[in-house]
């Protein structure tokens, strides 16, 4: 008996290719940035371009439309890796896990860091094609149990990797990807700016100990027993500076020899 929908197969083989493309369009921008570092190895090529994964799927669970996933993710990638380069620039530094610390500020000083942006003419390209991906036609065969057990893996997996849970300590370890730590600059251009800022973010201690109750009595036993001392006026110094970054803008020290 001949099938009732002929048209079956050659869904599903589309929606496969356009899953199939849709993904691999992911791994477009870093490679085409040279954001997989600089020694062209495959272990970095894919720590790169698989923390990209877990938003294309969380977008293609929401949307069912593989193209807009794609551009909504390489709008982030163009946002960080923007980022990357203005702070590489500005204090030849790439983006560190201790830049979260900052993401608040965004909102009580936007022109602080607004004056950097330069928006490249790429995103304009890409917010033309978020546009264009309204009308991509929604993928037939993601069903509304599919797109749930996506949606649920895709946040799993960022939360997992937000957390610092296995296995990705392990998988951006120093001995799986050897990535500098001590000079962050050239760690980001040899190992690709995600690879090292995850490397740090998932292997270094976040978390201050608790304070030793004890050892704090005991220094500030010892400070009161010692004596009193006095130093000469020509001892002290002429000025003290007390600095913090919240009070001046970085930018301003571009050019300065240190």
């Amino acid at each position: 008996m001949p099938d009732a929908n002929p048209a079956t197969p050659r869904i599903g083989l589309r929606t496969f290719w356009r899953l199939v493309i849709g993904a691999a369009a992911i791994a477009v921008m870093p490679v085409a940035t040279g954001e997989t570092g600089t020694r062209h190895e495959w272990v970095l090529v894919l720590a790169n371009i698989l923390p990209w994964c877990l938003p294309w799927l969380l977008f293609l669970a929401l949307l069912r439309r593989p193209f807009a996933a794609t551009v909504l993710t390489a709008l982030i990638q163009i946002g960080v890796y923007a980022a990357n380069a203005i702070k590489l620039e500005q204090l030849g530094l790439p983006i560190l896990p201790a830049d979260l610390a900052a993401l608040h500020n965004l909102w009580h000083a936007p022109t602080l860091f607004l004056r950097y942006v330069d928006v490249h003419p790429a995103f304009w390209g890409l917010l033309l094609c978020l546009l264009l991906a309204w009308f991509e036609s929604p993928l037939a065969g993601l069903t509304t149990r599919a797109r749930t057990l996506t949606a649920v893996i895709a946040v799993a997996l960022i939360t997992s990797l937000g957390a610092r849970l296995p296995p990705w300590p392990a998988l951006y370890g120093r001995q799986q990807l050897g990535i500098p730590v001590w000079l962050p600059a050239d760690g980001a251009r040899e190992a690709g700016a995600i690879a090292q800022f995850l490397h740090l973010y998932l292997t270094t201690q976040q978390e201050l100990r608790e304070l030793d109750q004890g050892a704090l009595l005991a220094a500030k036993n010892w400070l009161a027993a010692r004596p009193e001392t006095t130093h000469p006026a020509d001892d002290l110094p002429d000025i003290v500076v007390i600095q913090s970054e919240s009070f001046f803008d970085p930018g301003d020290l571009v050019g300065v020899d240190t």
